[in-house]
């Protein structure tokens, strides 16, 4: 997780008070269009970027992660423990330091971890302690989790990383989604309500480094996966 990054967001507090200030003047492009389908542009958006970086907390948990059309990379922060990982295609790779094997894999896998001097783990096709990574970095995941809401209403304007975006919430849950209202309809980031979590979505179609970690041991070598 990047230490400045509420240097440049904005923070979740000061973003509430200029979300909900209201349209002012006629509506134009995207901004006239009704809540439900801003949303549908903003899903097609998405799935036709190249990569994104997404960074935020939610539920307690940290993510700070670089999605693109070939794979993933990033660090991930649950329960208080950490761990980095990379996928390329259906090939997931991700290491952590003791605590984290102990506490995703058991004491076997730990003891298995040290004895082998394991780096990075490798697994494939969704397998493995972290299996559920192989969905999750994904654009279309994120895409589909856009298109699941209930009914929205319009909540004003927001200035999110320097890009002005039509914020919508979802009545029931409080959760506020913020679209690029100019050039393409992005999703800029979203508010989980009752300050459950922020998430920001940026660098849209910025190219980032993934390759495979080398020396990586099977997943298959560790004992009661």
């Amino acid at each position: 997780m990047r230490p400045e990054m509420t240097l440049r967001l904005l923070p979740l507090a000061a973003a509430a008070a200029a979300l909900l200030s209201g349209c002012g003047g006629g509506e134009r492009g995207e901004a006239a269009k009704p809540a439900d389908q801003i949303v549908a542009d903003a899903a097609a958006a998405l799935l036709q970027a190249t990569s994104v970086h997404i960074v935020g907390h939610l539920h307690g948990d940290r993510l700070d992660e670089y999605v693109g059309r070939t794979g993933a990379r990033g660090r991930v922060v649950t329960n208080g423990l950490s761990f980095r990982f990379v996928r390329v295609g259906a090939v997931t790779y991700f290491t952590g330091k003791e605590p984290f094997w102990r506490f995703c894999c058991g004491s076997l896998a730990a003891a298995a971890a040290r004895r082998l001097r394991a780096v990075w783990v490798r697994q494939t096709s969704g397998n493995g302690p972290v299996g559920w990574l192989d969905r999750t970095s994904r654009l279309g995941y994120f895409a589909s989790t856009l298109r699941r809401h209930g009914f929205l209403r319009k909540a004003g304007y927001a200035t999110v990383g320097g890009r002005r975006a039509i914020a919508l919430t979802e009545v029931r849950s409080g959760t506020t989604l913020y679209v690029a209202a100019a050039g393409r309809p992005y999703p800029l980031a979203m508010t989980l309500g009752r300050s459950r979590g922020v998430v920001y979505l940026e660098g849209w179609d910025a190219p980032f480094a993934l390759a495979a970690p080398p020396h990586a041991v099977d997943v298959s070598r560790f004992p009661g996966w």
